[in-house]
């Protein structure tokens, strides 16, 4: 029923509030929330007054923010020490610690930023030098991606030393896991995060890829990326020398772009090929798990490919274009939005053409049987007793 009448002189802010919207504005919220924004508009120093009672809320914000940030940092566990030996070698003048890192700084691309990364038991953190906290839990991460630059594929020529900039990480997030506490940054949901590792100076011999490696274990080990097979490497184009070892070497699919000496000389046998996306003058880096560009990063996973075409343009055209056409998200087996990648070089067409035929589209074709044969199986155990039902009927039928 309606309110009954309130004292104005000891009621509370709600029972008022409930008795206008009530007795007064007959349920018009909006008309009575008005009515008390101009009762507040009208008092002596209004602005004054409405800025101290914002600051007040926003400081409780802040705490509220603070604790669940805390709160998660918890839940990932207590930091990982790294191996000592994995001491970055900035300008090749840092040596290893006595004491093993619990951390190691990174340089992020985004969000732009300095940062500390930590690994811990259920997750990662980075830290910035104002002391914020983004907080990675392993179960928000669908898929890493780890690059080296375009500029960085190829060394320099050198006999003696040689110091590599660390390759780019790319964590592909998956916030709908836990649409209640995404990752954030600066109250911004973020949807990937991409660093690049410290810098390392090595004899030309030896590979970068595998000075690297125990950070990528580490990443790989905290974010339960093991058993998931969701950590995607992109290795570097060394010369002989430097793969001296058997964990250096790509496994499984690893694109070359077209090396033919008439061409090119510099990009030829690389692991990308040079185009724009939009406006941005980048790299595409094709791989069995979908296709990479760079930079902004963005990485689309074959999963969101309905199809993929290569080669359009003018017969005398320098270049082709790359398009994808990707799932729509809303409803299943719908096509949805095009991305297309241009002013690719015509060179490059019957590369990424046996790339798009023999590798990428057979991986999505090998998908779709497996999810039909996983469709096929949830339905059998679900209808079980129907099937049974089905063969007894089957079997009287033949009895007759």
């Amino acid at each position: 029923g309606e309110p009954s009448e309130v004292c104005t002189l000891n009621c509370s802010s709600e029972e008022l509030a409930t008795f206008l919207l009530k007795r007064r504005f007959k349920d018009d919220a909006i008309a009575t929330a008005r009515f008390l924004l101009e009762c507040t508009s009208s008092l002596p120093n209004a602005e004054a007054l409405s800025e101290m009672i914002m600051g007040e809320a926003a400081v409780e914000d802040d705490e509220e923010e603070a604790d669940q940030e805390e709160s998660a940092l918890q839940n990932l566990g207590p930091s990982v020490p790294l191996p000592v030996t994995q001491a970055s070698d900035k300008a090749g003048a840092e040596t290893a610690a006595d004491a093993p890192q619990c951390s190691i700084e990174v340089s992020a691309t985004q969000p732009r930023i300095k940062l500390e990364l930590s690994y811990h038991p259920r997750g990662i953190s980075f830290l910035t030098k104002r002391g914020e906290h983004i907080v990675v839990p392993s179960g928000a991460v669908q898929e890493v991606i780890v690059f080296p630059k375009p500029e960085d594929c190829r060394p320099k020529k050198s006999t003696g030393t040689v110091t590599w900039p660390g390759r780019m990480v790319l964590l592909c997030l998956e916030n709908n896991i836990d649409e209640s506490h995404p990752v954030q940054f600066r109250n911004k949901s973020l949807s990937q995060i991409c660093y690049q590792l410290p810098s390392s100076t090595l004899p030309a011999n030896q590979s970068p890829d595998v000075h690297e490696q125990p950070w990528l274990d580490a990443l790989a080990s905290s974010l339960d990326l093991t058993n998931k097979g969701a950590l995607v490497q992109i290795r570097r184009v060394l010369p002989a020398s430097a793969q001296c070892s058997a964990s250096s070497s790509t496994h499984g699919y690893a694109f070359r772009s077209d090396h033919n000496a008439a061409f090119s000389h510099t990009t030829g046998g690389m692991p990308f090929v040079k185009c724009y996306q939009g406006v941005n003058d980048g790299a595409l880096y094709p791989l069995k798990e979908g296709l990479l560009f760079f930079k902004p990063p963005k990485f689309v996973p074959r999963s969101a490919l309905h199809s993929i075409a290569c080669g359009r343009g003018a017969g005398g055209s320098r270049y082709v274009d790359m398009v994808l056409s990707l799932k729509d998200a809303t409803e299943e087996g719908k096509e949805g939005d095009n991305l297309e990648f241009s002013n690719i070089d015509r060179n490059e067409l019957r590369v990424l053409n046996h790339y798009i035929h023999d590798v990428l589209v057979k991986a999505m074709e090998k998908d779709l049987h497996q999810g039909e044969n996983e469709k096929t199986t949830s339905s059998t155990e679900s209808d079980g007793s129907n099937n049974e039902n089905e063969v007894g009927k089957r079997r009287k039928r033949s009895r007759r």
